[in-house]
């Protein structure tokens, strides 16, 4: 039965039955539409009921793979209908709301899901407690860029994976390959267990239109095949992250990824004004929270800088990067803040400006903990060395151009391997 007819059926009846009649009819409804595959017109009549409890475990069922299909904002209006104590014992409901503020880039997230595990493992649910494990993996990897907190959480990740994932929906199955699949490529630079996760992921997306995972999926792929060298295979990947950008059903961090993607592959390819312009119609306000995730405005504001100063446009650069910095202010996020740091003293070591640019080569330093994806790496020691170079500092330029060298050896190891 369609949906419009189902509303205006319930709508009638609510006028010519008396309420007992009338809740059997719409439980049966909500019932029907959950059988038909329909949870959107399900949760409608729980909100209309104010039946809690059932939009609860509709929610805590489905949530994750209404918001794997790009319904964001759909997931976001069922939950407001819920009273803030229901939401605050839930586990099922503190992963779905963290979620939502985790693809929207909103700092709230990281203790609604640190919350929601506490609860997991206090109603001693070890798969709930994987899922939501899997999503703060995601927002410290992909939405803060703060990776000293991810250690412990792969770990206790991996020993739930071995005991709970046959246990696991086919969405949380995907969820879960996908998001240890991005950290065995990006934390560890093991592509060949990164690419076994991501067929096992792709599979399950694809038999399940989880729009949000495929773009996810797509752009780690274009990551590990830039990092490769394999350029033709990054451009397919770009093409098909602009196919996914054009349903318009990509929302939160998905709705960046071919941004973020097409940026860096013009960077790359050296077309640097095409970066400083799109970089300014995208239009984000690169000091805002929820703007877009903190990681996602870092790389595209290098980026942007990288391209500056390419065009000879160092003094703009300094001036971009003092003012992306500035939404810095009161936050940990090092492994980021030392990508600005960087690129700064580049820039301002050929303005001429020694003093500032010794001082923010040194603050990168000081910031940076090992990168552990060695393209990162290798970028950050040759703008380091590049810095020191241009500063006179020969024994420092070395120094770091040899770290360099090595990094960019063990890089093509592992791509061998």
């Amino acid at each position: 039965m369609h949906d419009v007819v189902r509303e205006a059926l319930s709508q009638h009846a609510e006028r010519i039955i008396d309420d007992k009649e009338r809740l059997d009819l719409l439980v049966r409804c909500a019932q029907q539409m959950l059988n038909q595959g329909n949870p959107l017109g399900a949760a409608r009549v729980y909100r209309r009921l104010g039946d809690h409890e059932s939009l609860e475990r509709l929610m805590r069922r489905y949530g994750m793979r209404l918001l794997g299909q790009g319904l964001l904002a759909s997931c976001r209006d069922i939950l407001a209908d819920i009273p803030g104590d229901v939401l605050q014992r839930s586990p099922g409901l503190l992963l779905l709301t963290g979620s939502i503020a985790s693809l929207e880039g909103r700092d709230a997230a990281r203790e609604l899901l640190n919350k929601a595990v506490k609860r997991a493992r206090e109603e001693a649910d070890p798969a709930l407690e994987l899922m939501i494990i899997t999503r703060l993996l995601e927002y410290e990897g992909g939405i803060s860029g703060r990776y000293e907190h991810m250690d412990d959480l792969v770990e206790r990740g991996e020993n739930l994976i071995d005991t709970v994932l046959d246990d696991l929906t086919p969405t949380a199955k995907a969820w879960v390959h996908t998001i240890f699949g991005a950290t065995c490529q990006l934390q560890r630079n093991d592509y060949q267990a990164a690419v076994q996760h991501f067929a096992e992921a792709e599979s399950l997306a694809a038999a399940n239109d989880l729009i949000s995972l495929q773009a996810l999926i797509t752009y780690l792929h274009f990551q590990r095949h830039m990092a490769q060298t394999r350029y033709p295979a990054a451009q397919m990947d770009l093409e098909r992250l602009f196919q996914l950008n054009t349903t318009g059903r990509l929302s939160g961090l998905y709705g960046t990824l071919f941004p973020l993607a097409f940026v860096n592959w013009l960077n790359f390819n050296g077309l640097h004004e095409e970066v400083v312009e799109v970089v300014r119609k995208l239009g984000l306000d690169f000091r805002k929270a929820g703007s877009a995730s903190l990681l996602v405005r870092t790389f595209l504001a290098r980026w942007h800088a990288e391209s500056l100063i390419a065009l000879q446009r160092a003094r703009e650069a300094c001036d971009w990067l003092e003012h992306v910095l500035g939404g810095f202010v009161n936050r940990s996020t090092p492994f980021l803040e030392s990508q600005l740091y960087h690129t700064l003293a580049l820039a301002q070591a050929l303005e001429g400006d020694s003093a500032s640019a010794r001082e923010m080569a040194e603050r990168s330093t000081r910031l940076r903990r090992p990168f552990r994806e060695l393209h990162q790496r290798t970028y950050h020691q040759l703008a380091q060395g590049v810095t020191w170079l241009i500063l006179g500092e020969e024994e420092q330029a070395v120094e770091w151009l040899s770290q360099a060298r090595d990094t960019a050896r063990e890089t093509e190891r592992v791509h061998a391997d």
